[in-house]
């Protein structure tokens, strides 16, 4: 997949944040802030996904944490993601949420194809349900452009 240039590593973060409604150096650890751990899972999963860092980068992100810690919130989100369908739509929106910022500064159908195209690339979206709600998630998430009023066609002569 590839990713957006205008979606980068910090963008991520906070759109992440945002998204669980907390700081961002929450996320990263700054200022002595204690992580909630979902949300820091979640942000770690996303940036090996959309950003496709290594667990090295991602580490240096969050706080210098270690890559075992990486691993692990990898593969924990993973697990649940795997047997919860709940989880994975919240991820799933989690993941409209940061290709969404894309889709408001270009409002044309390629963009938007682009954007749906990225959204419908990740790996665990297997099944036809979760391609369907992945666009569901991200449907509800774009503002609705407004019918060109009072279309005339024209007739073959």
């Amino acid at each position: 997949m590839t990713v957006p240039d205008q979606i980068q590593p910090q963008a991520i973060i906070a759109i992440v944040a945002s998204f669980h409604c907390i700081h961002r150096d929450a996320l990263t650890g700054a200022n002595g802030q204690n992580v909630p751990a979902w949300p820091f899972n979640e942000c770690v999963w996303m940036l090996r996904q959309i950003a496709q860092l290594d667990y090295g980068q991602i580490a240096a992100l969050l706080g210098n944490r270690q890559e075992r810690t990486i691993a692990v919130s990898l593969s924990k989100v993973r697990g649940r993601s795997d047997d919860d369908p709940a989880y994975l739509r919240h991820l799933q929106e989690l993941r409209a949420a940061i290709f969404l910022p894309q889709v408001q500064r270009h409002h044309d159908p390629v963009a938007l194809l682009d954007t749906v195209r990225a959204v419908l690339a990740a790996d665990h979206l297997t099944d036809k349900e979760a391609r369907v709600s992945a666009l569901a998630a991200l449907a509800d998430r774009i503002p609705m452009i407004p019918p060109v009023a009072n279309l005339t066609f024209i007739k073959d002569v």
